[in-house]
């Protein structure tokens, strides 16, 4: 089956997102597989980012796994704020809650 680009990167993102994880944590989600990616309608404050929902299986047909993916921008107060050498900002950045 081909991949949507969406797909892709989110499968990608996700990869790297499960091996930065504590062994214990990488141990536990090593045994989910992406099944299926949709994009997600996102509210007001999320206006320009991209939104996913992933939807991982288990080894077994009961054991589903929902993960957001969201695509991080910077913060509209970047050009108030003064630079300091230990503040980061990324720009095109993916996060994942489950």
């Amino acid at each position: 089956m081909n991949e949507t680009p969406i797909e892709q990167i989110i499968k990608t993102f996700l990869d790297q997102y499960f091996a930065s994880l504590p062994l214990d944590h990488r141990y536990l989600v090593s045994r989910y597989r992406v099944v299926d990616v949709a994009r997600r309608v996102v509210c007001i404050g999320s206006v320009r980012t991209s939104c996913c929902i992933a939807f991982l299986m288990g080894k077994h047909d009961n054991d589903p796994l929902f993960m957001q993916v969201k695509q991080g921008l910077p913060s509209v107060l970047k050009p108030y704020i003064k630079k300091s050498p230990s503040t980061t900002v990324d720009s095109g950045s993916w996060w994942a809650s489950a």
